[in-house]
């Protein structure tokens, strides 16, 4: 550890002089980054394990080049571009970290940040930006173990899409104005994932979930989806095997819907193959019932087929009578 006095930083018995007054010392590796009135280093190298880019010496292609060699990625505050490829990653014990308000654009079809095969690591402290035509994917997770938290997803085709998702955890985030939040895709595995501590808002829908085994979302609040704000279904075949939501909150969703619609702010009805089991509700929060939200588009907080109810457990917090719906002759798409 460094030893820090005036405008000497000090490791072990190897002084190294900065002019004084420097603040907001940060240490990667084993070389220190003095921002404020003293020395700003730019697009240093942290040592063995990592590399600093500010805004001015951004390049996208570079950082690649590093991710691919396993070196981490530091960002300082500023805006960065991401152009229309992304980066990728597939490498382990490897972290792309911003550190105060870091803002990330991508332009493309495919994914802002994607997750492969053997990489490991974290994605934090990021603010990810698509654009208004909802074309892209904010984190894609197509296998690896890489951790997500402290980040936000704007203006996506989807936030986070799992793709190969297994043994994942996402935390800490905010997925907004996106056309789908999550998306649990159905050609692969999505098992062992942990989403917590998120904020939902304004999305088309919120979470869509086609497939799942050992799925938990907890401490996430779904609010003002234009559709529903989680949807449990498919078309083309799936299985819910122990999908959870635990100590979540579903709140003036359905914005676009009208009462006639009969839709629901979270929708689980097996239809086209799809197989509900083990699906739990722990102490969930539904909002108001209807007579005390008149402006409420969604006249039912909760539709299940008929079907499913018997696999689905309620701890604490059913929806009223009232705001419950059970059939399988309405589907949404």
């Amino acid at each position: 550890m460094p030893m820090i006095a005036g405008g000497e930083v000090v490791f072990h018995s190897a002084p190294i002089n900065y002019p004084q007054g420097g603040e907001g010392v940060r240490v990667h590796g084993h070389v220190p980054i003095i921002s404020g009135a003293g020395v700003k280093l730019h697009n240093q190298h942290t040592g063995a394990g990592g590399f600093t880019f500010s805004e001015l010496s951004w390049s996208v292609e570079q950082a690649q080049a590093l991710l691919d060699e396993g070196k981490s990625i530091y960002l300082e505050s500023g805006e960065y571009d991401l152009g229309t490829i992304g980066l990728s990653f597939t490498q382990p014990n490897t972290d792309f970290i911003g550190f105060g308000d870091v803002k990330l654009h991508y332009h493309g079809v495919g994914s802002a940040m994607t997750s492969n095969p053997g990489s490991t690591g974290e994605i934090a402290g990021v603010h990810l930006r698509g654009d208004s035509q909802f074309v892209g994917v904010g984190i894609e997770i197509n296998g690896g173990g890489m951790r997500v938290r402290r980040f936000w997803c704007v203006l996506f085709r989807e936030g986070i899409f799992f793709n190969n998702g297994q043994i994942t955890r996402i935390s800490e985030g905010r997925i907004i104005a996106c056309d789908v939040g999550i998306r649990h895709g159905t050609e692969h595995a999505q098992n062992l994932i942990d989403v917590d501590t998120m904020l939902f808002r304004a999305c088309r829908r919120s979470l869509v979930i086609p497939k799942a085994k050992c799925v938990r979302y907890s401490f996430c609040d779904f609010e003002n989806a234009k559709e529903m704000a989680v949807w449990v279904s498919s078309l083309t075949g799936g299985a819910i095997q122990a999908l959870s939501f635990h100590l979540c909150w579903f709140e003036a969703n359905n914005t676009s819907m009208q009462a006639e619609d009969m839709s629901a702010e979270v929708e689980v009805v097996s239809q086209g193959g799809l197989h509900v089991r083990g699906m739990r509700f722990v102490d969930c929060y539904w909002s108001f019932g209807n007579e005390l939200n008149s402006d409420r588009k969604s006249i039912f907080k909760l539709r299940i087929g008929s079907n499913d109810l018997p696999h689905i457990q309620f701890e604490g917090g059913l929806p009223e009578a009232a705001d419950l719906l059970l059939n399988t002759d309405i589907v949404n798409i």
